[in-house]
């Protein structure tokens, strides 16, 4: 009944009915704790800034050493910070150092424009977050650490706007930022710019992003994935044959010892054979 309601968009009946999963197991027992988390998890995001304190003290005081606390409590946080109580989410962090309550330290502290405390705390969020969450993170604290401090601000507030569901907003901020970067830091801006993009799920943002980031810094390291990725995508389509072997092309001759040379052979390789 939970996973049906799930699907169906219904989640106070998903709710209700996981309390009947939490009350049939012993309390105290780890599928009761699990079970809990689950229906907090479920719970929290249509709950009132009281009610998020209430419920994440409530199952700290029934499972003190829950491993499920570190990701509740930057679950609570995280809503708290959206709603613009900025305070409320640093309190709920307090005490807190596992790597999810890290990671949403680190993006307060990119909200608040300190970043290099940011960066350490994202950094140490790494090795607990799984691979696909990891390498957003990955990118930004690569990113943050090679920028002068102005394009450093100007990728912080944008991760900051991404982490808070609005990377589109944060793309166009970091494709602004770019224009006005100093040497190789717009292509370093516009490359993140279009994979926010990508992760908001605008591709097309992402490709014509992509497009800017050859025209204005075609020697630029960055382009090199940049080529990559819009073959790829050019090559998905009949229509766009042509420009993806163009694309792989003018890549393996300008950087046949890139990193990304090997994939860009394969690549064209397949295009060549055709279907």
């Amino acid at each position: 009944l939970v996973e049906l309601s799930l699907a169906a968009g219904d989640t106070a009946t998903a709710v209700e009915a996981q309390r009947r999963v939490v009350e049939s197991f012993t309390p105290g027992s780890a599928d009761r704790r699990r079970a809990t988390a689950l229906r907090l998890g479920l719970e929290i995001p249509g709950s009132s800034g009281a009610r998020l304190a209430e419920q994440l003290e409530g199952f700290r005081a029934e499972f003190p050493e829950a491993p499920e606390l570190d990701g509740l409590a930057a679950q609570v946080a995280g809503i708290l910070a959206e709603r613009g109580d900025r305070a409320g989410a640093a309190e709920t962090l307090e005490g807190m150092d596992g790597p999810f309550s890290s990671r949403e330290r680190g993006y307060l502290l990119l909200e608040d424009g300190a970043v290099a405390e940011a960066r350490e705390a994202l950094l140490a969020s790494l090795p607990g977050l799984e691979p696909a969450e990891a390498t957003g993170v990955i990118q930004l604290v690569s990113l943050l650490g090679r920028l002068s401090p102005p394009a450093a601000s100007a990728a912080a507030e944008a991760g900051a706007l991404a982490h808070r569901g609005k990377g589109r907003e944060g793309a166009s901020r970091l494709a602004d930022a770019a224009g006005a970067a100093e040497g190789r830091e717009g292509a370093a801006l516009l490359a993140e710019a279009a994979r926010m993009a990508d992760r908001a799920g605008d591709a097309e943002a992402g490709s014509e992003l992509r497009r800017r980031l050859l025209r204005e810094h075609p020697d630029a390291p960055e382009s090199q994935e940049a080529a990559l990725v819009l073959a790829r995508r050019a090559g998905g389509a009949p229509a766009g044959l042509d420009e993806a072997v163009r694309l792989l092309e003018e890549l393996v001759a300008r950087w046949p010892g890139s990193s990304v040379a090997p994939d860009a052979r394969r690549e064209l390789e397949r295009l060549r054979r055709g279907p």
